[in-house]
């Protein structure tokens, strides 16, 4: 599990636990390609294994969900680049 600091904000946290929930996939792109290409906080939600996150106090729903999206996004980049 990742810690985070407090002082992070919303999107940066889910930057970080996104990319996370991506590298423990192993890039399995038929899990992963739906977050990345989620329209909405909800859509990005519906697509995540909830028994590995739910993340508490967050700020920012929105700007958390859009960070994960974009960190699993950076994490398929990175694969791709690899």
């Amino acid at each position: 599990m990742v810690t985070l600091d407090a002082e992070l904000t919303s999107r940066e946290r889910g930057l970080i636990l996104g990319h996370s929930y991506a590298s423990r996939y192993g890039g399995d792109h038929a899990k992963l390609r739906p977050i990345v290409r989620a329209k909405t906080a909800d859509e990005v939600r519906a697509n995540v294994d909830s028994t590995l996150i739910e993340p508490a106090g967050i700020e920012d729903p929105v700007a958390f969900w859009s960070g994960f999206a974009h960190g699993v996004g950076a994490f398929l980049v990175e694969e791709a680049s690899a």
